[in-house]
């Protein structure tokens, strides 16, 4: 009987130990599913053109939205919709053309201050 005491607890010790195995891989699972979601918020927010230097904050938002539920690439296509702020602003050049030639030169003007010196 000693030996079969020995092996059951033996057994009752590996099914235990397993458990608490299953629980830490479980954790760590978890944890990287975490760590992912977040890569993909903040690769999906620079795609949508928000700045590197708003990325944290956008990141923020978006990763509270994919708390509430929604998959990690439209809480960032929302909050990149949302919140204008959060990406570059396109700025206008202006564009200057020098077409035609003699008086309706574009320079024509410039031109002719400078001439008389």
């Amino acid at each position: 009987m000693d030996n079969e005491e020995t092996v059951q607890e033996e057994i009752i010790d590996s099914v235990e130990d397993a458990a608490v195995d299953e629980k830490a891989y479980q954790a760590e699972i978890e944890a990287l599913k975490k760590e992912l979601a977040a890569a993909q918020i903040r690769t999906e927010l620079l795609l949508a053109g928000v700045l590197r230097e708003k990325l944290d904050e956008g990141a923020a938002i978006a990763e509270g939205l994919y708390a509430a539920g929604k998959t990690p690439i439209e809480a960032a296509i929302e909050t990149a919709e949302n919140y204008p702020h959060l990406k570059a602003v396109k700025q206008e050049i202006p564009q200057f053309a020098a077409g035609g030639s003699g008086a309706l030169d574009g320079f024509a003007a410039i031109r002719r201050i400078f001439a008389g010196r």
